[in-house]
């Protein structure tokens, strides 16, 4: 029987995560911290990545959440274990609070790979909480350096024309891999929303996305039917699209894409390129602005 490859999750933004295997998680460290809770009994792991700046109570809020839906999972503590990785430029005071929480709470640090004045590539096994770790050969502190060529960090030049798409999600794992996916073709960059809710208050001016992903877990904010009406009436070239079931009356226009699931991720994939091969086939999209009337 053929052995199925774990699907890859690329980490970059800042928070706290519950996986579950065999989904193995990638990401580069530089500066941030990496807590790693590892539950192999349960084929789960726990992740909170943080810059050094956090404040403690923030990083002590986003531990705190991650032990507690952990610990929902499972009768006794005892079965979680923590990894530290990351802080190329050093022990900064945000590790005693760290190290504070992990003692309060009778966890145990089985491993870390902290400072060395190094950046760090992880690959995480969530179902045994396994890390492989690679190093980069050289450090300059004011360009970090990635040592996988084909990333999308590494593609994008900033000479490089792009078509430029926002995603907005509810379920952040969800809008990780949408990211990932849309950063396959290295003419394009996603951008996620850590509050995509609060998106629709924003105003328009400012706006510079060619194209809109809405996923279905948005279709219960209040203020998306007249953000949508807006979007229409002031930039009518950029391109809105529903990812998902459960479309709302006012949204049954937009043109549809398929819910991303972990099985139907070949299916997105396709999708999303015959859009993209649409929209590339122009040099540089720019949302036209609509004129009002004089």
């Amino acid at each position: 029987m053929k052995k199925v490859k774990p699907a890859e999750i690329s980490l970059e933004i800042e928070g706290a995560y519950v996986f579950r295997g065999p989904t193995e998680i990638v990401l580069q460290l530089n500066h941030e911290l990496l807590v790693v809770f590892a539950m192999p009994s349960l084929e789960c792991s726990g992740v909170v990545l943080c810059d050094t700046n956090t404040k403690a109570v923030d990083l002590c809020s986003m531990l705190d959440r991650v032990l507690g839906k952990l610990s929902a999972l499972s009768d006794s503590s005892e079965d979680i274990s923590i990894k530290l990785f990351g802080m190329s430029g050093g022990y900064t005071p945000l590790m005693d609070s760290l190290q504070g929480w992990i003692k309060n709470h009778g966890l145990k640090i089985v491993s870390q790979d902290i400072g060395k004045n190094v950046a760090r590539n992880l690959t995480l096994e969530c179902a045994t909480g396994k890390v492989r770790v690679s190093y980069a050969e050289t450090y300059r502190s004011a360009v970090p350096p990635f040592i996988d060529i084909g990333s999308a960090r590494e593609r994008f030049k900033e000479t490089s024309p792009q078509t430029k798409i926002l995603v907005l999600a509810h379920n952040r794992v969800k809008a990780i891999l949408a990211k990932q996916a849309i950063e396959e073709n290295p003419n394009c960059s996603a951008t996620l929303s850590q509050e995509p809710g609060h998106f629709f208050d924003e105003n328009l001016v400012d706006f510079c996305w060619s194209h809109v992903f809405l996923f279905e877990d948005m279709a219960k904010e209040t203020s998306l039917k007249r953000w949508i009406k807006g979007l229409r009436e002031f930039l009518p070239s950029v391109q809105i699209y529903w990812v998902g079931h459960g479309t709302p009356a006012y949204a049954r226009s937009l043109p549809h894409l398929p819910s991303f699931e972990a099985e139907s991720v070949p299916a997105f994939k396709k999708a999303l390129n015959e859009v993209l091969v649409e929209t590339l086939s122009i040099s540089d999209v720019i949302p036209f602005r609509k004129q009002k009337k004089k």
